[in-house]
């Protein structure tokens, strides 16, 4: 049975109504995923996209270190004048921006397939269009070991091309449904689904937005990726926001706080997700504290409408 102390803290972080709740909770993500990434170190990978799923996750690691500092805030101490300790929560946004788009490509990728012919494509895509973006810089390069490297990258991207359209659920694909992939190639992107209904398959052609509506979020969450880009750019609303934010009201606070909920909304997705496609980390989660694995799960499967959970903890610290 869970102690006081542990139902007082589950209260609490299911809430987060203050940005020191919020501090705790991003606390417990952090040692939760160090603590699956220490016990699984030493993981042989027998496939290369296997061994990308866990640097993903390392990458996430190191997200939730950052945004840990940032929301410690900044100060300034000039000659003659100080500027007081704020916390930006513009550049938050910035930072959880990029979170949610890792999430959502680690979704698209490594979760959403249905089998492995599926995931192939979709990884072959991902590389592809890395490569292809890369490739950009080729006019600047004039050392010579960086044009040996250009050689072999362009010889990995028509590899890439020539898995993607050898392979049988592309030979199997209607004319119509082949061309949506090699548009997807030629336009350096990677974001599609591939649907089956019986026989017949259809490939969609996906947004960013479109990427998280297929991670089955409810409403509350499912439009904020456009909340989010508005800081990403200097967007009039971003300027004219940030004018106001620093009143004594304490709007930057209430809106840093908003901003790490959706975090977290994120980051047990992500946990979801990956536990799902990684056994041995599903094991390691398991060993963590039973109020910290249902933590992680509410802020999922609350807002995936109670559908997905990524184990039966939830249900396990309702019922002690």
């Amino acid at each position: 049975m869970p102690s006081r102390l542990d139902r007082n803290k589950f209260d609490r972080l299911t809430q987060c109504n203050t940005i020191n709740d919020s501090i705790d909770l991003l606390e417990i993500y952090a040692d939760s995923i160090f603590c699956i990434m220490t016990d699984n170190q030493q993981t042989k990978f027998k496939k290369v996209y296997d061994r990308d799923s866990s640097t993903i996750f390392q990458m996430i690691f190191s997200k939730i270190l950052h945004l840990r500092k940032i929301i410690n805030g900044v100060n300034y101490d000039g000659k003659k004048n100080k500027l007081r300790t704020i916390i930006d929560p513009t550049f938050i946004a910035i930072t959880i921006r990029n979170l949610i788009e890792t999430v959502s490509t680690y979704h698209l990728i490594f979760a959403k397939p249905k089998n492995e012919e599926e995931q192939l494509i979709l990884y072959n895509l991902w590389c592809h269009a890395g490569l292809e973006f890369r490739s950009r810089f080729d006019s600047f390069i004039t050392k010579e070991e960086n044009k040996v490297k250009m050689e072999d990258e362009k010889k990995q991207r028509k590899e890439l091309i020539e898995e993607i359209t050898s392979s049988k659920l592309f030979q199997s694909l209607p004319e119509k449904e082949k061309s949506k992939i090699i548009s997807r190639i030629h336009s350096k992107d990677y974001k599609v689904s591939i649907e089956q209904n019986g026989d017949n398959y259809k490939v969609n052609i996906l947004s960013w937005q479109q990427v998280l509506h297929s991670m089955s979020l409810n409403d509350l969450v499912d439009h904020n990726y456009t909340y989010f880009s508005l800081y990403a750019h200097p967007s009039n609303v971003s300027v004219f926001q940030f004018a106001n934010l620093f009143s004594e009201d304490g709007a930057h606070l209430k809106m840093t706080n908003f901003n790490l909920k959706n975090a977290f909304i994120y980051l047990s997705v992500f946990l979801h997700d990956y536990t799902s496609y990684n056994e041995k980390a599903m094991e390691s989660f398991e060993k963590l504290e039973l109020v910290n694995q249902a933590l992680i799960d509410f802020w999922q499967a609350t807002f995936r409408n109670n559908e997905f959970h990524i184990n039966d903890s939830l249900k396990r610290y309702y019922e002690s």
